[in-house]
């Protein structure tokens, strides 16, 4: 036993001896989360024979040797802590259902307790993800769904969980009678970034903004993730933005010069057809519509592109001309948040914020079965010294783990669980 904790110690281990035993984790707790309905029961008689026997403690520390202010630290430290995660948790979860969210507290619990285990959340980011997404409009049978994979979003993206819920309800929300789902969105975000010179965290800003304007023109979420893509090559990520906005904003205007604009490039050029609207955008297509622009201004000339986007617009939109057949291209790649996902869920990190999120879910669990005899407990006995000599004296084999318990709670104090 002494080895394991000092090799626990040594948090350099392998991360694959950590992937090894994370497999197993899930099934272990399983099996404690069961023993803890069993376990309830006795603690309700227990508890009113711990209260009568504070008097022994010394007498019962001295026959088994174990230090009395060690133990009492760490069985009140298990305690508190366990005690107050519970608490803090179900208030966040209290809070959701203030939305008029009509799934039982139990089923919300449940739901975040797997995201929570499978991904590393803290209890905190599980329930404020959970919070948003509610406000969000988000159905919530769909919730767990969106929020896992706005998670995988988040850290393939290296960003905020919020940052990543954000652009994936934009992306819902501004194709929403296409039915688009949550990983479509994702999928294609993370084409951007892995595409493109920018970030998920610089997506998050202005992703909103472009999105619906997108939509009405008729342009998929896979037709604004190749154009930002091609875009941030060489634009910052909020001027690809405004200049996307921008051309989609010429495209409704009614201006003169710019449709006798048109009409002498379809004219000098056989064949072009050039479209210049909404409804010329979304029967060819993004990428058709730039070829076609930039063979009507010699390949993107910017004078001659300022003769069809006249405001700031005409440079992002002279870029595009030029690298019409980039955009294509991207238009036809797809993007993996799985995939994306899977490259950062084997690292240490990953893997030991699993470790400690079920950790934290196991003693909720824990806590939850057992506070009303806890309450009790403490209620009569203030001191909890009473209380874990009582265990000591009713089941002696328990001193064998004596040890162990301490280690626990020293390491999970250290390590912030």
């Amino acid at each position: 036993m002494s080895e394991e904790y000092s090799s626990a110690v040594k948090i350099t281990g392998s991360t694959s001896e950590l992937s090894t035993k994370l497999k197993g984790l899930d099934k272990d707790l399983s099996s404690v989360v069961k023993s803890v309905a069993k376990t309830q029961s006795a603690f309700s008689g227990f508890g009113k024979v711990a209260t009568s026997h504070i008097s022994s403690l010394d007498a019962i520390m001295r026959k088994f040797r174990v230090s009395t202010g060690i133990t009492a630290a760490a069985t009140t430290g298990i305690l508190l802590k366990s005690n107050i995660q519970f608490r803090n948790f179900e208030k966040k979860v209290a809070q959701i259902k203030t939305l008029g969210v009509k799934k039982s507290t139990d089923d919300i619990i449940t739901g975040l307790d797997k995201l929570i285990i499978k991904y590393g959340l803290t209890d905190e980011a599980a329930g404020d993800a959970y919070y948003n997404l509610v406000s969000a409009q988000v159905r919530t049978s769909k919730i767990n769904k969106v929020m896992a994979t706005s998670i995988m979003l988040a850290q393939s993206g290296n960003t905020s969980l919020a940052k990543a819920i954000d652009i994936t309800t934009s992306g819902l929300n501004s194709w929403s009678e296409a039915g688009y789902n949550a990983t479509r969105v994702a999928n294609a975000i993370n084409l951007t970034f892995v595409k493109g010179k920018t970030t998920v965290s610089e997506l998050a800003n202005v992703f909103s903004t472009i999105a619906p304007v997108a939509s009405s023109a008729g342009i998929s979420v896979e037709g604004v993730s190749a154009t930002l893509a091609t875009l941030t090559s060489s634009f910052k990520t909020t001027e690809a933005s405004v200049g996307f906005k921008g051309i989609l904003t010429t495209l409704t205007r009614d201006q003169k010069q710019v449709k006798d604009a048109v009409t002498k490039f379809n004219a000098d050029i056989p064949g072009l057809n050039l479209d210049f609207s909404i409804k010329g955008l979304k029967k060819d297509g993004i990428g058709k519509f730039f070829e076609k622009i930039s063979k009507a201004t010699g390949g993107g000339q910017l004078d001659l592109v300022a003769k069809l986007f006249p405001s700031e617009a005409k440079f992002q939109a002279a870029f595009l001309a030029k690298n019409f057949e980039k955009l294509q291209k991207l238009l036809k790649e797809h993007g993996s948040v799985v995939e994306g996902y899977s490259h950062v869920s084997e690292s240490f990190y990953n893997q030991y914020n699993r470790l400690m999120g079920s950790l934290r879910v196991a003693s909720r669990k824990i806590t939850k079965a057992i506070a009303r005899d806890l309450s009790e407990i403490v209620d009569k006995t203030i001191p909890v010294i009473g209380f874990f000599a009582e265990i000591i004296k009713t089941y002696p084999g328990l001193i064998k783990v004596g040890t162990a318990i301490t280690a626990i709670a020293t390491s999970w104090s250290f390590l912030g669980g």
